[in-house]
């Protein structure tokens, strides 16, 4: 238990020292628009070592795996169990995966499935078709997501509300969510192809703030880190003890 505690402790003071991330970004079917147009803007915040543009249909947990955070979007269509299985998988590793619109337009091959919907990874859940109406940002929590973020204006957008045990961080001013998290998956109601317009305000920064601002520990990890503070002030001290004196 010691041990653990201490290689808890170790990995969360080391938190955030780590290299700039490699980025993928998959979207699916998105004739017409600019995957790498989104890789192009994402690099040139300087927030990532590497930004990858994916146009495909069905992308692979082992396509995935050899990045650090994912940015993952649909279009016109998709392989909907595949690819939620697919997501499911590196959202189980622990890594950071952004997930925005459409994929949840309930609209057929580009609305995701499979184990990410099923397995409870999601941060949004669907209630209804897409949505085709301009709404601004509402409300916020203010959270590091937000920073640098002051307007955001959006015409496409998913009909959804945060899912069971996600957090609700931002919604637009008709109350349709916006931003949610849920562990290390983080929904944004924005599709990030700007190359079709219909957003405007600071949507980039958002998807970079997502991508890049550190995960906030769980309060697990806080017990952890005190306790193995609080075992490494207690070594100090013995080690600062003088010897007890040898009986004559």
């Amino acid at each position: 238990m010691t041990r653990s505690i201490a290689a808890a402790t170790l990995a969360l003071l080391t938190y955030g020292a780590q290299a700039a991330p490699t980025v993928l970004v998959v979207g699916t079917d998105n004739s017409g628009g600019s995957t790498t147009d989104i890789a192009a803007w994402l690099m040139a915040s300087s927030q990532f070592s590497s930004v990858t543009a994916l146009d495909t249909i069905s992308v692979s947990f082992a396509t995935m795996s050899a990045y650090d955070e994912v940015l993952f979007f649909t279009n016109h269509g998709g392989d909907p169990v595949g690819n939620g299985d697919a997501l499911a998988s590196f959202a189980s590793t622990g890594r950071r995966l952004v997930v925005s619109t459409f994929s949840y337009a309930e609209q057929g091959g580009n609305t995701l499935g499979g184990a990410f919907i099923s397995g409870g990874y999601s941060p949004f859940t669907s209630i209804g078709s897409s949505l085709y109406t301009s709404a601004s940002m509402g409300s916020n929590d203010a959270s590091a997501l937000f920073t640098g973020v002051s307007t955001l204006s959006n015409y496409y957008r998913d009909n959804v509300v945060a899912a069971a045990g996600a957090t609700l961080n931002a919604s637009y001013d008709d109350g349709v969510a916006l931003v949610a998290t849920k562990g290390n998956v983080i929904g944004i109601n924005v599709f990030p192809d700007d190359s079709f317009a219909g957003v405007s305000g600071d949507h980039r920064q958002l998807f970079v703030n997502a991508l890049s601002v550190p995960a906030v520990p769980e309060p697990e990890s806080y017990a952890m880190l005190l306790a193995g503070l609080g075992l490494v002030g207690v070594a100090v001290r013995r080690r600062r003890q003088p010897a007890e004196p040898l009986a004559v």
